[in-house]
């Protein structure tokens, strides 16, 4: 019903709104919400949603029947009156004598799942992880598909993280925080909640900073002497790209290697002896050692020789 700003409660993403949306939203849609809650209207004054007051009871009764809780900015991240605390990334539930509807609160909805779409979920999640347990039995065909998608969606993620880095850097001398998917290393239930949303900006508090500035410019200019250098010799380019070509084709052989379980130069000889095999090569080694030791001497009477020369 109620889009929200996603932020994070402690390491759990969830969306939340303010109550002055909550209200703009049930007084646009207030014939649908009535034809969802025909039970709650007869016992409750709503009124059909025509005024705040009306929105207000609504917001009061989901606060009751635990379907919508309130929020507040995190107290151990924002002091009181502090400007970030208007629009917190970091928020906590509110105690139970602050739960009231306000426009200018924060509130978050309650959804509860049912337990057959939990047993659907169970069912998959063990489906699955039987179907990766027989990854040997795999035809190769699905196993090179397989791994063609882990690995390419794996550069597609770091690729992004490099990405999203670059140009918040190159921003930052600008004084803006400019993030792509800035919810992109969140730990959440939902993987789509780190791509929501795509873009973030904000204005540094430090943006007219004189020592900020400073090191912006000091930073920017040590960045256009060192790429000058780097492209005044084309050489360097075709070696870079050269390089990275080179290192990305030796990661994809070797992940491969490994996924497929096909076997090194080391490997395959260890694999091809057998206990029998290592247990000959060690006695044969001792036997050679023996022989080294007394092939100077020709017969006993040698032999004898030199024992009492040495003693």
């Amino acid at each position: 019903m109620v889009q929200g700003t996603q932020k994070i409660t402690n390491t759990i993403s969830v969306k939340y709104f303010r109550g002055s949306d909550l209200h703009f939203l049930v007084l646009s849609h207030a014939k649908e919400i009535m034809g969802m809650l025909k039970t709650t209207a007869k016992n409750f004054p709503l009124n059909d949603l025509k005024k705040i007051s009306d929105s207000v009871m609504l917001g009061t009764i989901l606060l009751i029947t635990n379907k919508m809780v309130r929020v507040l900015p995190s107290s151990k991240q924002y002091a009181p009156g502090d400007e970030l605390a208007k629009k917190p990334k970091l928020i906590e539930v509110a105690p139970a004598r602050a739960n009231v509807c306000q426009a200018g609160g924060f509130y978050m909805l309650i959804e509860k799942q049912g337990g057959a779409k939990q047993a659907l979920y169970l069912v998959t999640a063990v489906a699955l992880a039987f179907f990766f347990l027989l990854f040997r039995v795999w035809p190769e065909w699905l196993r090179i598909f397989v791994f063609n998608i882990s690995y390419y969606l794996l550069v597609l993620l770091i690729g992004v993280a490099i990405l999203r880095l670059i140009v918040w850097f190159a921003l930052f001398h600008l004084g803006i925080d400019f993030w792509i998917f800035p919810n992109y290393f969140i730990d959440s239930n939902d993987i789509m909640d780190s791509f929501r949303p795509a873009l973030e900006v904000e204005k540094r508090e430090d943006m007219f900073d004189v020592r900020m500035i400073v090191l912006r410019i000091a930073s920017l200019f040590a960045i256009c002497y060192g790429a000058n250098e780097f492209l005044k010799d084309p050489q360097n380019i075709d070696d870079l790209l050269s390089g990275a070509t080179d290192i990305s084709g030796d990661i994809y052989d070797w992940s491969q290697n490994k996924f497929m379980g096909v076997p090194d130069n080391s490997t395959a000889v260890q694999t091809k002896k057998s206990a029998r095999e290592i247990y000959a090569e060690a006695f044969m080694e001792d036997e050679s050692m023996f022989k080294s030791n007394t092939r100077e001497y020709a017969d006993e009477e040698a032999l004898k020789e030199e024992f009492e020369k040495k003693k």
